[in-house]
């Protein structure tokens, strides 16, 4: 049932990284389409706290992961190496965990309380003990990992690999290798519903969204999205999927039960991270080109407001308990964080100094 990998690296991934590949994909795909953006009933244009660096930005991060069990928010800094862990209480950092060479990814399992952090350029996931902020050990996935999802059901690791094609998977409790998905062209995100064990694959040269059936370790369909994906999020409790589709500057809805995609939702300039909100059934888009967030309302599909951040956000996650979007604003090494009930920022966060 499960595929061995096979094949060889078919790309070069050496050079320093002066930007992670997903933030790339959503610089340098074609120009964004003409259609007509979804009118906002309101827009919430908020100041953000502390003054954003005018410098070369120094820690560039570039993901976000939360868990919401124990409030903390961990940050992938491309730059240094590093993942910054803040504590959602104080909005301070309490810690910097040394990971691989150019973090791209992180995720989290809350069951566990194990982080998980792709790291581009040596090919490598870091598992991180979320209780002492200490790496338990470091795998290598190889083959241009990536992304990372977990399924904190099942305690499974997906790891999207680049130059084979495929999901590379781990046992989350074993730390060991179960196997790999075939998945065909350009998997890019990887993000799981762990309601109906489906697995859903953006692809970052074909047209179609790659869904997988976990309990078979086999694609289960292909998605007509378009081209220009970049990020997914799974709305487990309603079954929606969003995909941001940074070459059309829109976030295309998809049901999960039909796979078929039901609406489409112009947002702001090259979209590159979706996240949601289950509990409010609010969407999250983090805008890279205009410097913004648009809110979704997921019951209607439409533009709710649209919350100015700092420069560049490059990622954003969500905590559903406490109604708080972190975003990341990689040109200001900050995270900003939103308060999802008035849609106004109430921290700015900096990750270019360590504890």
């Amino acid at each position: 049932m499960w595929r061995e990998a096979v094949g060889s690296r078919g790309l070069s991934w050496s050079g320093s990284l002066a930007l992670a590949l997903l933030a790339a994909l959503a610089l340098f795909l074609p120009g964004c389409g003409d259609g007509e953006e979804a009118t906002p009933e309101a827009t919430a244009t908020a100041t953000p706290v502390g003054t954003p660096s005018t410098e070369r930005p120094t820690a560039w991060p570039i993901a976000v992961a939360i868990n919401a069990d124990t409030h903390r928010v961990y940050v992938a800094n491309q730059y240094i190496d590093s993942v910054s862990v803040i504590d959602e209480g104080t909005n301070a950092i309490v810690a910097a965990v040394p990971v691989g060479v150019s973090p791209l990814d992180v995720a989290v399992n809350p069951n566990t309380n194990r982080i998980y952090v792709i790291a581009f350029h040596d090919d490598t996931l870091t598992v991180i003990d979320g209780d002492n902020n200490a790496v338990v050990t470091t795998i290598r996935p190889e083959h241009g990992p990536l992304d990372v999802a977990v399924n904190p059901d099942t305690g499974l690791v997906y790891v999207t690999r680049w130059a084979t094609k495929d999901l590379f998977v781990l046992d989350g409790d074993t730390n060991a290798e179960v196997g790999t998905i075939a998945l065909g062209e350009g998997p890019i995100d990887v993000e799981v519903n762990p309601s109906t064990g489906r697995l859903y694959v953006a692809n970052g040269v074909a047209e179609d969204l790659v869904v997988v059936d976990a309990h078979a370790a086999a694609v289960a369909a292909t998605i007509p999205v378009g081209l220009g994906q970049i990020d997914v999020a799974v709305n487990a409790a309603t079954n929606r999927i969003y995909v941001a589709m940074a070459a059309d500057s829109d976030v295309a809805v998809i049901d999960g039960a039909s796979d078929a995609v039901v609406a489409t939702v112009a947002v702001g300039e090259r979209p590159a991270s979706v996240a949601v909100n289950p509990d409010t059934n609010r969407i999250y888009v983090a805008n890279m080109d205009d410097d913004t967030v648009s809110v979704i309302d997921g019951a209607t599909d439409t533009v709710v407001a649209t919350v100015a951040v700092g420069d560049r956000p490059s990622s954003l996650a969500v905590d559903p308990g406490i109604d708080r979007i972190y975003v990341a604003t990689a040109d200001d090494d900050a995270i900003s964080v939103i308060d999802g009930a008035n849609n106004t920022i109430v921290a700015t966060i900096s990750v270019a100094v360590t504890p």
